[in-house]
């Protein structure tokens, strides 16, 4: 196999030697041309580079949120969950202690009932925020 692949490049390198060697010493002969080749094609690339080639910048009222849109979202949705388990926690304690006494009314079982309510309603709206969100 490794002598098959040395057989390939030389041959290779036979057939490709004469254009090769032309071109190498059209480079050596022409340094001026050369150099002059070189700077043309740099500039062309400069100039398609700011101008043609360049990409639009979005536009200031886009549809697409930006990043500082994204994160204010992102920490209103943090301050409201905080806020939603604060209260919570609150019905949580206020429902605790409605719980602990021995002899509990018809007022009170109204408002065990309530506080469970609300409690499933908010413990809904975190978790529908939480869905919502990536």
């Amino acid at each position: 196999m490794e002598k098959r692949n040395s057989i390939l490049f030389s041959y290779a390198l036979k057939r490709l030697s004469p254009p090769l060697a032309g071109i190498s010493r059209w480079f050596v002969r022409n340094p001026g041309r050369v150099f002059v080749l070189m700077m043309l094609i740099l500039a062309s690339s400069a100039l398609l580079c700011f101008t043609l080639l360049r990409t639009q910048p979005e536009m200031a009222g886009a549809s697409k949120p930006g990043i500082k849109q994204k994160a204010g979202a992102g920490i209103l949705g943090v301050s409201q969950a905080a806020g939603n388990l604060m209260q919570v926690m609150q019905m949580q304690a206020e429902l605790n202690g409605l719980l602990s006494t021995k002899q509990l009314s018809s007022a009170d079982s109204l408002k065990i009932a309530a506080l469970l309510q609300r409690i499933k309603k908010l413990q809904n709206n975190i978790n529908d925020h939480e869905k919502n969100q990536p």
